[in-house]
């Protein structure tokens, strides 16, 4: 009776993997998004202004909203899904805004799992 043989692997191949893994992965441990608000534990309702050089100026005489909504399933494998364009731009074509004033944002979000963000955009 034949025997299998064994795969030997060498311990640079899993220390290289390790490696890889830890390089590809930094990028989540140093992301710098425009908007990072703390969540609530069930509840979460923010409105925050995206523009911190206000300098007075009227906001304008247009709004625009754009929105983005999300659904994260934590079980099984913390699965996220999400569909719209909350960009700036996308809040300046829905109001009709040439010249951008200032931008908001207000995100919704109940129990981690449903989520909204929007963008308030204001000009003329």
């Amino acid at each position: 009776m034949a025997t299998k043989p064994q795969a030997t692997y060498h311990p640079w191949l899993r220390l290289s993997a390790f490696a890889l893994i830890g390089v590809l992965s930094i990028g989540c441990a140093f992301s710098r998004v425009p908007v990072q608000p703390a969540p609530g534990l069930l509840f979460t309702s923010i409105d925050a202004p995206l523009s911190v050089d206000l300098d007075g100026e009227p906001l304008g005489d247009r709004r625009g909203k754009a929105s983005a909504y999300y659904i994260r399933v934590p079980w099984p494998g913390n699965w996220s899904f999400g569909i719209g364009d909350a960009s700036i731009e996308a809040a300046m074509a829905q109001g009709d805004i040439q010249t951008l004033r200032h931008a908001d944002y207000h995100q919704f979000q109940v129990l981690g799992v449903f989520g909204n963000f929007e963008v308030i955009a204001y000009g003329e």
